[in-house]
């Protein structure tokens, strides 16, 4: 346990600190003043669950070809211009 709060607190850790950068990242996995969460705090992810719902109820297809799929391309392609 120890080893993974000095890893997410680390502020040398260039790879957390380069994932920053990215508004989605931030809003998903950082807190409301942009720090890691710590141990013990609860990490919400209610995108995730409404995926993860959408896929039970319709199907692998919704994410391969519906919504989800379409959303994950235009956030890719976004991307590929940053």
């Amino acid at each position: 346990m120890a080893y993974r709060s000095a890893i997410n607190l680390d502020p040398h850790d260039s790879e957390f600190r380069d994932l920053s950068r990215f508004k989605e990242f931030s809003r998903v996995f950082l807190t409301s003043d942009q720090q890691a969460y710590q141990v013990g705090e609860i990490l919400k992810q209610p995108d995730l669950a409404h995926s993860l719902t959408l896929i039970a109820k319709q199907g692998a297809g919704e994410f391969y070809q519906g919504k989800i799929a379409e959303k994950i391309v235009a956030n890719l392609q976004k991307m590929a211009d940053y």
